[in-house]
């Protein structure tokens, strides 16, 4: 029995063994694959077989040992599309290379330990088939190749097309590779940025960059972080980032590969969002929360110090008269420039707030004592004694004040603006257009 006959009679337990080697390179959820890739070996097979049984010249025997025979179509040739199909499942080239080592070892062992007759023409027949096996190889590496240059080629289309920014480090932080979203962040021309240190382009810090970088050199890890820089314009944006290393063959990192994803909007979007859960949208300053956050800090400090703070509740005198006679616009407008006098009255480090509807806070940062809280009051009540005037429309108002001083009762932020209140009231209460000190008898 020649070589040829020997292949068809046992083409079965020759793949079977081959298979089981092809399923040490797939993971278990792609089993599957392994029997398409079977039906390509088999039809391999039998085509080196009905080849094995034509007449071979010497011309097409030479062209055959350096994997130079003629091929037949993409579409029939069965070591081309195994190569494509080991391209589309993921592998790579090595593996295609010992599959095909496998199915030739496969073949020569069944073949050579059968127990069937020696025919002089089995070494013949042994030199015809490994050339046959060469060429399928070098046919399904061809077509491997050539899908993987085209599927290369769209990959670098589609990280010029993306709004990411798709750029290769070399180990000093220089620009090698930029994609044309990164290169259109930059006034000058691409040119003039590659092999320029990323940090001198409006990126992270140099010393920054520099720990980073050497940190992923000795780990091998993955970096990810965000950051903050000026586009040419000026206007500041932001970032997501992940730095990835690059190894070459023997697993040394070569370059850092950077991917970061423009952030500014949401971070716009967050920023507006804790602004309007802490300030005041009408007049810009603190709301309770965050006047309660900042009255915390102020107290803590003013412990350390060794000073005290005071708050000072107010409420103004009548707002709902020209509110209701002008219109909500008109009270509005009273309202900010009620906000403007204030703030005219302390210092840039006291804190001015707007607990709602007509009711304002101040806190007065290190003072002195009582003498400070008193003589600030007094200003912000002659301040807002002064009539306001409004196109056409002119009203005066006034404002009740409760202040109290954090050394003479509990420190907690809360307590210290309730007692303001109570504080406030006792004004109110007494005539208006005036403060009044918290006393500890109050209920």
């Amino acid at each position: 029995m020649n070589l040829s006959k020997y292949i068809i009679d046992n083409i079965e337990p020759i793949l079977k063994e081959w298979e089981d080697f092809a399923k040490t390179k797939f993971p278990v959820n792609q089993q599957d694959n392994v029997n398409k890739l079977r039906d390509h070996a088999k039809a391999m097979l039998l085509k080196i077989s009905e080849d094995l049984e034509h007449h071979q010249s010497n011309i097409e025997q030479v062209q055959k040992s350096k994997g130079l025979a003629h091929k037949i179509s993409k579409q029939e040739n069965p070591a081309a599309l195994h190569g494509a199909d080991r391209m589309e499942i993921g592998l790579d080239i090595n593996d295609v290379i010992a599959e095909f080592r496998a199915l030739r070892a496969s073949v020569i062992k069944f073949f050579t330990d059968s127990d069937r007759k020696i025919l002089v023409s089995d070494s013949y027949d042994l030199v015809r088939f490994n050339e046959a096996i060469d060429q399928a190889l070098t046919e399904s590496i061809n077509r491997f190749v050539i899908l993987t240059e085209i599927q290369r080629d769209h990959f670098n289309k589609l990280l010029s097309d993306t709004l990411d920014f798709n750029y290769i480090l070399d180990l000093d932080g220089n620009i090698t590779y930029m994609n044309k979203a990164m290169s259109a962040s930059y006034e000058a021309p691409p040119s003039k940025i590659l092999g320029t240190a990323i940090y001198n382009n409006r990126m992270p810090t140099k010393k920054v960059l520099k720990n980073i970088i050497q940190s992923i050199i000795k780990t091998g890890n993955t970096y990810q972080g965000e950051l903050n820089y000026l586009d040419y314009s000026g206007k500041t944006r932001y970032s997501n980032y992940n730095l990835d290393p690059i190894f070459d063959r023997n697993k040394k990192i070569k370059a850092i590969a950077g991917v970061s994803h423009d952030i500014t909007k949401e971070k716009e979007t967050e920023a507006g969002i804790w602004d309007s859960a802490n300030y005041d949208s009408l007049t810009g300053c603190p709301n309770k929360q965050m006047l309660l956050n900042k009255l915390d800090d102020a107290i803590k400090n003013s412990m350390r110090s060794e000073k005290i703070l005071a708050v000072l509740f107010i409420d103004l005198d009548h707002f709902k008269d020209p509110n209701d006679k002008f219109g909500h616009d008109y009270g509005d407008w009273l309202l900010k420039q009620t906000v403007e006098r204030i703030k005219a009255c302390v210092r840039t480090t006291d804190i001015v707030a707007r607990l709602g509807g007509d009711e304002f806070a101040v806190v007065l940062i290190d003072i002195q004592n009582n003498v400070a809280a008193q003589m600030i009051s007094e200003k912000i009540l002659a301040q807002l004694r002064k009539p306001f005037q409004h196109q056409k429309n002119k009203i005066n108002i006034s404002a009740s004040i409760g202040i109290i001083l954090s050394s003479e009762d509990s420190n907690n932020p809360n307590t210290l603006l309730s007692n303001a209140d109570k504080a406030m009231y006792v004004a109110k209460n007494t005539g208006r257009d005036r403060f009044h000190f918290f006393d500890l008898e109050l209920p």
